[in-house]
């Protein structure tokens, strides 16, 4: 979420992500060209930034749970990244979201 040019992270989310950062080899030339994601892969990774649950990016987006299953998997290899975590500090990063 944004907020007067600031981003603000689940609370939980944000300690994963610090303490995933602080324990991980995490490269930034490790992703270097990513493909583009899709206008939905966008949203859906805009609503993994507000640490909600597949099931409640389902609800919001009115689309199934397995949809959003798919949409993931496919921005975590388009990002080059192995979980939620790291897709969402590379959209903040990179201005994704």
């Amino acid at each position: 979420m944004q907020a007067a040019g600031g981003t603000y992270l689940y609370a939980p989310l944000a300690a994963a992500a610090s303490a995933s950062h602080r324990g991980a080899a995490w490269r930034d030339d490790a992703l270097e060209t990513p493909d583009s994601l899709t206008e939905r892969e966008t949203e859906v990774l805009k609503l993994m930034v507000s640490g909600i649950s597949n099931r409640e990016i389902a609800k919001a987006l009115r689309i199934g749970d397995g949809t959003v299953r798919n949409h993931v998997s496919s921005i975590l290899s388009k990002l080059s990244v192995g979980d939620r975590t790291k897709a969402v500090l590379y959209g903040l990063q990179n201005h994704l979201v």
